[in-house]
């Protein structure tokens, strides 16, 4: 792993080197360009969630622009207003505390709502949306279901925050038997989602 972070510092361009990208317009045809500057209108693409005690982490690219602990910005797919509560830079599972994070920066927001895998964090009076994150279909499905009746709504829950964190994972409830019907991307990523499920 250290010689593979060497050699990304060593060989691949750096944020600022890159050339700029683009966003479309929310509220007509077109496209916007932004270029990784601290001091331009903020963007971000929220690429991953992950679950905890008491909420959501959501780990952030930012393409242009300053994000602040406090400060409010728009997710243009819900058509609603985030705060942004705290801001961590993570070094593995370790996590620091700060209160900034400029373009070119990978970090981690909590306190937002709505925001799910894919969404892109503006501002509201300039609406843009960076190109969507794809998933392949799912491949395999699996039957699950609680042990008793008394766990139905824990494992309601643990299907739900994992549904939230992890786009390729897909679920119904057959309204006949009551079971879930849990769908993934193989065998051993549905072995893992219900191992997590039981912990």
């Amino acid at each position: 792993v250290q010689m593979l972070m060497d050699a990304v510092l060593a060989y691949l361009p750096s944020p600022l080197e890159v050339p700029d990208v683009s966003a479309s317009l929310v509220k007509k045809e077109g496209t916007a360009t932004f270029s990784c500057d601290p001091k331009g209108d903020v963007l971000g693409l929220v690429f991953k969630l992950w679950s905890e005690t008491y909420g959501f982490l959501y780990f952030m690219r930012i393409y242009s622009g300053t994000f602040k602990t406090g400060m409010t910005c728009y997710n243009p797919r819900e058509k609603k207003r985030e705060r942004v509560s705290r801001i961590f830079r993570m070094h593995a599972s370790h996590r620091e505390d700060i209160t900034e994070a400029s373009a070119g920066d990978i970090v981690a927001l909590t306190g937002l709502k709505n925001t799910a895998t894919g969404d892109t964090l503006c501002l509201e009076n300039n609406p843009v949306n960076l190109e969507a994150i794809s998933f392949a279909s799912t491949v395999i499905s699996r039957v699950i279901e609680p042990k008793t009746s008394g766990d139905r709504d824990k494992l309601q829950q643990a299907i739900d925050r994992i549904g939230k964190e992890d786009p390729s994972f897909e679920w119904r409830e057959d309204a006949e038997t009551g079971q879930y019907v849990i769908s993934g991307m193989g065998e051993l990523h549905l072995d893992v989602l219900v191992d997590r499920m039981r912990r």
